[in-house]
């Protein structure tokens, strides 16, 4: 898979993210023999899909378009991309559902 299109894929997959976070997910699946330079790769790939209007850059993370969330040290959105990060590092299978259907789905009974 390209350079380019690894990166769509990631912050698809992610919505949200840093360049740190893309880069380390681009070095566990593609070639790069260290995570540095695959952020480095990651960083010039996102700069480009904002330029081209296909992402939007905010302070210190990038996204989807559309997107109108807080990237911010703990904040909600930061510890969903952390988590989905992580499973996928760990090449799990995983699904994710973006909204729950109800509030009373987490109710214990």
């Amino acid at each position: 898979m390209k350079m380019d299109a690894a990166v769509k894929k990631v912050i698809g997959d992610l919505r949200v993210a840093d360049a740190k976070t893309v880069g380390e997910v681009l070095a566990a699946h593609t070639d790069f023999k260290n995570t540095h330079s695959a952020r480095v790769q990651a960083q010039k790939q996102l700069n480009l899909l904002v330029e081209t209007g296909e992402l939007i850059r905010g302070d210190g993370f990038y996204a989807v378009k559309g997107y109108r969330g807080s990237f911010t040290q703990g904040s909600h959105d930061r510890l969903v991309t952390d988590a989905i990060a992580r499973l996928i590092l760990l090449k799990l299978p995983i699904s994710v559902v973006e909204k729950c259907p109800s509030p009373s789905a987490y109710a214990l009974t």
